[in-house]
């Protein structure tokens, strides 16, 4: 069963073609955070690159999106920290 995530983006990047308009976040391991951390000294970049990582995307796409959108990806990584993600959860738009 999958415990994957997809989250729809609301404000795709106009310039990147073809539009990313839904992610799909796969849960993060504990490899994943040690990776982020040898990325980066900063918070913000490790963030990036674990959420690009978990997402199979490139970290200009998570760095490109409105933080309306980026905000809701980052919510679903925290979902997934605190056990809150149920099989194929959907983080919709309001």
């Amino acid at each position: 069963m999958s415990r994957s995530r997809t989250i729809d983006i609301k404000y795709p990047d106009e310039n990147r073609k073809p539009a990313l308009t839904k992610l799909v976040m796969r849960p993060p391991r504990a490899r994943d955070q040690l990776a982020a951390s040898r990325h980066s000294d900063n918070a913000v970049e490790q963030d990036i690159f674990m959420l690009a990582s978990l997402c199979e995307v490139e970290i200009t796409d998570i760095e490109n999106l409105e933080v309306y959108d980026y905000q809701r990806v980052l919510g679903a990584y925290v979902d997934f920290s605190e056990g809150k993600s149920g099989p194929e959860a959907k983080t919709s738009g309001a």
